[in-house]
């Protein structure tokens, strides 16, 4: 990615992003990004290498908030980790810690990137709403909480977790889609 400058973080007063203020201005020298989330099948050839420790097989939902999280809260939320799962060696790799996901970095000879290089990558100099441009977000776009995560999220007897939805679509998939499954969501750049 072409360095360059942007405006980092944000100035609205939406409660999600009260992290992101203020928006500042950053210059970013020129970097490598992967274009696609890392694989279970690839993350899995890191761990055969002796370079990676294996996924979790559980996730660490409420450990670092101070919540108090149910057993049956916690088993549902452990059920969408894929590693060791059936048919998701294609899904993205998930329910690691960041010292994991630098060592699959490291593995390949690379680094995490940082927050400023990742948010730039996705906003790009002309400050993009989202990775695609500046319409909200659909079903083609990303995998992300809409109509059917909402469902597992009943069916799992989950609904009082859930603050609303991302789009009242359904994008196919309650948890992870294979990777690349979304190239309408691709960084315009």
């Amino acid at each position: 990615i072409r360095g360059g400058k942007f405006f980092m973080g944000s100035d609205s007063s939406h409660p999600a992003l009260q992290y992101a203020q203020p928006a500042h201005a950053v210059s970013l020298d020129t970097f490598c990004l992967g274009t696609r989330e890392v694989s279970v099948s690839e993350y899995q050839e890191c761990v055969s290498n002796g370079a990676c420790a294996p996924a979790h097989l559980t996730s660490d939902l409420g450990s670092d908030d101070g919540e108090t999280v149910s057993s049956a809260s916690k088993q549902r939320h452990d059920e969408q980790c894929n590693a060791g799962k059936a048919r998701r060696d294609h899904d993205p790799i998930n329910c690691v810690s960041h010292g994991q996901a630098a060592s699959y970095c490291a593995f390949l000879s690379g680094r995490l990137a940082s927050e400023a290089e990742w948010e730039f990558a996705a906003r790009g100099e002309a400050n993009r709403r989202f990775p695609w441009g500046n319409t909200p977000a659909t079903a083609e776009h990303a995998n992300t909480c809409g109509k059917e995560c909402a469902r597992w999220h009943e069916e799992a007897g989950l609904s009082g977790e859930l603050h609303g939805v991302m789009f009242d679509q359904d994008d196919g998939y309650a948890g992870t889609a294979p990777v690349g499954s979304y190239p309408a969501g691709a960084t315009s750049d």
